[in-house]
């Protein structure tokens, strides 16, 4: 991102920490926030470092509604609530940092979910009280309360919402799928 301009949607404080880190590297940061202040919902230190730095641009009451580019991001639209008024500006990144609600509803039931909607994987889905596991094998690591069915990343109860871990967990799913498949596969008969 160095020399770029990039964006960051959110208010919260991943998004007010995102935009302090890129800050260093960036152009120019802009934070495009939906609501009349990002005070009441970022800690009052990254408050103060944003409202410090000179390159980090607050929009409130703003939305990003288009965006385009040939091959990669190069421009955004935004919406400006406030003003009734819509933009194109530059844009090389949009980072998105809107929190931390799993979308897991469409799933069906027999996959476990927690009280907020985060997936119950692996030995967790045998402390889950009315989950059943009629299996003669304890779940594997990220399977979720369905045998066969996995989960990697923030969906995932107790994960660590960092992207990094995603891609790890993601990588460890990949080898487990295929063990799952592995055991699952019917023996070849002998003629």
């Amino acid at each position: 991102m160095q020399g770029q301009d990039v964006f960051i949607v959110g208010g919260g404080n991943s998004a007010g920490q995102a935009a302090v880190h890129l800050a260093k590297h960036a152009r120019t940061v802009t934070l495009v926030v939906r609501v009349d202040s990002f005070a009441e919902s970022m800690s009052s230190y990254l408050v103060r470092s944003i409202e410090s730095t000179p390159n980090i641009i607050v929009r409130l009451r703003t939305e990003v509604v288009d965006g385009g580019g040939d091959g990669r991001l190069e421009h955004l639209t935004l919406a400006d609530r406030g003003r009734d008024a819509v933009e194109e500006v530059p844009a090389a990144a949009l980072f998105i940092m809107i929190g931390g609600e799993p979308h897991t509803q469409w799933l069906p039931h027999e996959i476990e979910r927690d009280a907020q909607g985060f997936l119950v994987t692996g030995r967790d889905v045998l402390e889950q009280t009315g989950t059943l596991w009629d299996h003669d094998r304890d779940p594997l690591p990220f399977e979720t309360s369905m045998s066969g069915v996995f989960a990697a990343g923030d969906v995932r109860q107790g994960s660590i919402k960092r992207v990094a871990s995603a891609v790890g967990e993601g990588a460890t799913v990949v080898r487990l799928v295929h063990e799952h498949l592995r055991e699952t596969e019917p023996a070849p008969v002998a003629d």
